[in-house]
């Protein structure tokens, strides 16, 4: 079976899969606003803090939202307005446009951006598993890439990432997200037998030499951590 799953088919094909399912369940998501450099220096306390942990951080003014979530008995409660956050993102796809149209001023509208917005306000809510994993309203399309690294490498990478914004002065206008992954024993998989961060390369309509310099370079510098 542990062939399998990576043969690419080497194997045969696999024509049935069983799913183990669970009864539907409620997760309880806590939000908190920090410094990134809070971040950098706890990320492995932060990493096992909850079931399901993620960052948004954002590199223009080194800030760093903390997501954390567990499962609850609870009931649903302050779920947030699906209506109200549709106009929020709508905004916030404004404010990327202009920030991509005005790439000097990138930096400052992201600084204000995340200072102010409600999402990177602290807040605590629980609802049904597939409205809190999922994001549940439209996310403006970026351009994307993902690299996994250790969870010891985290921080070292993500200040890299930094360097070569900064050295290439390219007009980062998106929130990185950083989640973590548990170590499993999938052959071939980027948490095998390690316990992993996730972090992508997000740009929003960028110029084609921002995004190969951003993405490419980044993977670059990166290629030096496991």
């Amino acid at each position: 079976f542990k062939a399998a799953q990576v043969s690419i088919g080497m194997l045969g094909v696999i024509t049935e899969v069983t799913f183990q399912c669970v009864d539907k369940f409620n997760l309880e998501e806590t939000m908190m606003p920090h410094s990134l450099d809070f971040c950098l220096e706890n990320i492995q306390q932060l990493a096992s803090s909850a079931h399901h942990v993620k960052l948004w951080t954002e590199l223009n003014s080194w800030t760093c939202a903390v997501f954390q979530i567990n499962e609850t008995n609870e009931q649903s409660r302050n779920v947030p307005n699906r209506l109200s956050r549709s106009l929020q993102v709508g905004a916030y796809e404004g404010v990327l446009l202009i920030a991509s149209w005005l790439p000097s001023l990138a930096s400052r509208i992201m600084q204000l951006l995340f200072q102010s917005t409600e999402v990177f306000l602290p807040h605590n809510y629980v609802h049904t598993s597939y409205e809190v994993l999922n994001i549940p309203h439209y996310i403006p399309r970026e351009n994307e890439g993902e690299v996994a690294v250790a969870v010891e490498d985290c921080a070292e990478s993500i200040r890299e990432i930094k360097r070569v914004v900064d050295r290439f002065s390219i007009p980062l206008n998106f929130v990185q997200e950083v989640r973590f992954v548990q170590a499993d024993d999938i052959w071939l998989s980027p948490e095998y037998n390690r316990d992993s961060c996730r972090i992508t390369l997000s740009i929003y309509n960028p110029s084609e030499e921002n995004r190969l310099l951003y993405i490419y370079e980044s993977y670059k510098a990166l290629k030096k951590f496991s």
